[in-house]
């Protein structure tokens, strides 16, 4: 029951993601929308530029962000983008950042956006951008291995993770799941959490926190 939103990537191209994934009449336009999730707003920009794999937003798609930003939604905004608006510490990988990141740090500039995802780096980081916590997630084909030394890092097969973003009403938590098999554990089993559920708070510190 969960709503499917798509962000427009580095190796997409507008035409084609229009015409085969949302079923829409071929277009160079932004991929943008916004999204009503029980009074968060989720807008999801279009950070790709045709024929190129840096990023970037156009000052159309600022323009129209500003629009959309205008009004404070309920429970605050989160914006969903390919290229993190943030630096890395791999060499020369600057060529494919996001590009007029201080125009896009105007447009936010006294909004109610709370979060920030994105993804693009093949690697999970988290940061700040004009005041606001950026997130990137890793990514479920291939990965960077991050134990090199940053001249010499590469792609690796391992470490495919994606993440799981809760948001609560003061913050926003951005955790990783792995998307490769592991053996795991049964210590809370369901037995385990049913007894937890029949113990009062103090019964539950007593039973979970104190140490043996």
């Amino acid at each position: 029951g969960a709503p499917i939103v798509w962000v427009a990537g580095n190796h997409d191209e507008r035409p084609a993601l229009r015409a085969g994934l949302l079923d829409e009449a071929p277009s160079l336009e932004p991929v943008t929308g916004v999204w009503d999730l029980g009074g968060l707003r989720l807008i999801a920009l279009d950070s790709s530029v045709p024929g190129w794999h840096h990023g970037d937003l156009d000052a159309a798609q600022l323009d129209w962000l500003r629009g959309i930003l205008a009004e404070p939604a309920p429970l605050g905004t989160v914006l969903a983008l390919h290229h993190p608006p943030l630096p890395s510490h791999i060499p020369f990988f600057d060529i494919l950042e996001l590009r007029h990141q201080s125009e896009f740090a105007a447009a936010l500039a006294g909004s109610d956006v709370r979060a920030i995802l994105a993804g693009h780096l093949h690697y999970a980081t988290a940061g700040t951008f004009a005041g606001i916590p950026v997130s990137v997630a890793s990514a479920t084909c291939y990965t960077m291995n991050l134990q090199r030394p940053p001249q010499e890092v590469n792609g690796m097969d391992g470490g495919q993770s994606f993440h799981l973003v809760h948001v609560y009403d003061d913050t926003i938590t951005h955790s990783v799941v792995p998307v490769g098999e592991a053996e795991t554990a049964e210590v809370f089993s369901e037995e385990w959490t049913r007894a937890m559920a029949a113990l009062d708070p103090e019964e539950r510190l007593e039973a979970f926190s104190r140490k043996r």
